[in-house]
């Protein structure tokens, strides 16, 4: 992987493209592999950590392992609407269990009123959550999480444990209300989330949910 050259009267030898003389000895050539080889990713010297592989010349993290989903319905059918209203709920379908904080819900929709978006959680069974709108357009959503002090009832499942979801577990209800800050309306029948036919609780992929910040179930708009 090491070609000889000849510059301006001197014999040499240069690399091949994504090859990588690694050891500066030229002697026994470009040896490494810069796409694929975890010691030198993309460049000499650029080792990937962490349990993360090289590829393209690129570290990348393994996919998170954790298999959730989400549940949705919507309690506002109609087409417009000063509140959005969507009843959520988030499945542990693993054999492990997970700390809520790391753990992620988005429902995407689009904001047409000229105020501010305002969340408002009318109920959750974990109590308090966390809120935070973000993207614009079709892509605006509002990213649910949780707290450390956040705990699923033992009447909903599991031990009660503050921080946790457990193997089989399921997060309780999270009844999420979105208005404008002016009281304009939104149009539903453009939001991405929405279904006006989900009126019980059924497995939605247009409602997505991450995992230490990757995605793991749903598709994104």
């Amino acid at each position: 992987q090491a070609p000889a050259t000849c510059t301006s009267g001197t014999c040499g030898n240069v690399c091949n493209t994504n090859w990588g003389d690694c050891d500066n000895n030229m002697l026994d050539g470009c040896e490494y592999n810069l796409l694929t080889n975890n010691s030198h990713c993309g460049a000499c010297g650029n080792a990937c950590t962490g349990g993360q592989t090289c590829e393209n010349g690129t570290c990348v993290s393994p996919p998170p392992a954790a298999t959730l989903r989400a549940q949705y319905k919507t309690i506002t059918t109609s087409s417009t609407t000063q509140n959005i209203r969507a009843h959520l709920k988030i499945y542990n379908d693993d054999n492990q269990t997970f700390a809520l904080t790391d753990i992620k819900i988005r429902y995407w929709f689009t904001s047409e009123p000229g105020g501010s978006d305002v969340f408002q959680l009318d109920w959750a069974a974990v109590g308090n959550v966390s809120r935070t709108f973000g993207g614009s357009g079709s892509g605006r959503y509002v990213e649910i999480g949780f707290y450390s002090s956040s705990a699923i009832p033992s009447w909903v499942c599991g031990s009660g444990a503050s921080n946790q979801i457990a193997a089989g577990c399921n997060t309780g209800e999270i009844q999420a209300n979105i208005y404008d800050s002016s009281w304009g309306w939104f149009t539903q029948t453009n939001d991405y989330s929405f279904s006006s036919s989900r009126t019980s609780y059924a497995n939605w992929t247009k409602v997505t949910v991450y995992y230490q910040g990757q995605l793991v179930w749903g598709t994104e708009p």
